[in-house]
């Protein structure tokens, strides 16, 4: 059995095509469930985490919260002792609204969602790789292929892009390797398996990789000095 890999965006088409990916390579998976409202909001309840499976772990990820995106971290090292790497997929809400429509409420949740909610996972798994001396993480930009996102969802892909190539310069001599993902395809499934397959190669370099509709490229990397 391969080992235990984090991924974020299960309720997106992209994250659950990783998840449904990585437990067909033999990885064990702790999945976050989404606990925050969103554009196409989960029904029912938030869950209490539970495993499902063998090699599933559903979290749930109430993303204002920075005590939540601890408790990721620290219920997949309880099930599995160890998290080797995480995937971090930034997707847009697919809010269409312009900016003099939406309330300050609004901006102010998308804000807390779609920026805030991130670093601070960024942040645990860092932490928690820094400790344990080595690990992989890799930061997904998914937009499925939209060039007209809203204002919202374009500040936010800013963000996470500009977070990516700080994080991977930030941390380029350190123990932990640090992949970026950027694409134009609107196909999750591809977008997925390229994914998979590029971090499968296991390079020590950290990367930034974008892809296309038939073929991806390296587009540069990083070396350990």
């Amino acid at each position: 059995m391969k080992g235990t890999m984090l991924i974020t965006g299960r309720e997106t088409p992209l994250g659950a095509a990783l998840i449904e990916g990585a437990i067909a390579a033999e990885h064990s998976v702790v999945a976050t469930s989404d606990g925050a409202p969103r554009k196409r909001p989960r029904r029912g309840k938030e869950r209490e985490e539970k495993e499902t499976g063998e090699r599933l772990l559903l979290v749930p990820w109430t993303r204002q919260s920075a005590l939540s995106a601890r408790n990721v971290v620290l219920r997949g090292l309880s099930t599995f002792d160890s998290i080797d790497e995480a995937v971090i997929v930034h997707s847009a809400t697919r809010e269409s609204r312009p900016l003099h429509e939406l309330t300050v409420a609004t901006i102010q949740q998308g804000v807390d969602v779609l920026i805030k909610s991130e670093l601070f996972l960024i942040r645990e798994v860092l932490h928690y790789f820094m400790r344990k001396g080595g690990g992989v993480l890799s930061l997904v930009l998914n937009t499925e292929g939209d060039e007209a996102l809203s204002t919202m969802d374009s500040a936010a892909a800013a963000s996470f892009a500009a977070i990516i190539k700080t994080v991977m310069n930030t941390y380029q001599n350190e123990p932990v390797t640090i992949n970026g993902f950027e694409t134009a395809s609107a196909d999750s499934g591809e977008y997925a398996s390229f994914i998979l397959s590029s971090l499968a190669e296991g390079s020590t370099a950290g990367r930034l990789y974008r892809f296309g509709d038939r073929s991806g490229f390296r587009h540069f990397s990083f070396r350990k000095k």
